[in-house]
């Protein structure tokens, strides 16, 4: 079954920054996240929705995702700050909706390899942005072999969004002076 995903692969592996690269990587993270248990919004792909994430993904419990997807370096197009505050429009939604318990996750993610971004890679997570990478990707293909889980997948990915902490109370004043 996994060697069959050839047109999944190829959406996933788009690089070349064309639009409709782009498009193609957007809906084939939209179909891999279906596949690994989310329910997916692909919102990225109408004029009309180009102010919201490429994609939003909620796993059973109602928890969520806001995705953009990119075939280009992290930081082009201003695609980290647009993120963060598509995440934060995200969150003020729910709350005002009565749903303030659902956590939102700032995604971002990447056809390139980890080695070609990883000059962003430091301002996304002070941001508190999970990167997914080229190899993330196949990695989630992968995951695609067994019993899909997105609440064990969110939860990895807030676990990699903690490390946006370590910037916070780098930036505390020492409690001493």
């Amino acid at each position: 079954f996994y060697d069959k995903l050839e047109v999944l692969r190829d959406f996933l592996a788009k690089s070349q920054g064309k639009a409709r690269d782009a498009r193609d990587l957007e809906a084939g993270v939209s179909w891999l996240l279906w596949m690994l248990g989310f329910s997916v919004a692909h919102l990225g792909g109408t004029d009309k929705t180009q102010n919201a994430p490429d994609l939003i993904a909620a796993t059973p419990r109602g928890n969520f995702a806001a995705i953009e997807c990119t075939t280009g370096l992290l930081k082009a197009e201003n695609k980290l700050a647009l993120l963060v505050d598509r995440t934060e429009a995200l969150r003020r939604r729910l709350e005002a909706s009565g749903n303030r318990h659902l956590h939102v996750l700032p995604v971002i993610v990447t056809s390139k390899a980890r080695e070609e971004v990883k000059a962003d890679l430091e301002q996304a997570e002070k941001l508190g942005i999970v990167v997914l990478t080229r190899e993330s990707l196949e990695e989630a293909l992968k995951r695609t072999l067994v019993l899909p889980d997105a609440e064990a997948l969110f939860a990895e990915g807030e676990a990699a969004q903690a490390a946006q902490a370590k910037y916070q109370s780098a930036a505390l004043p020492f409690a001493g002076a």
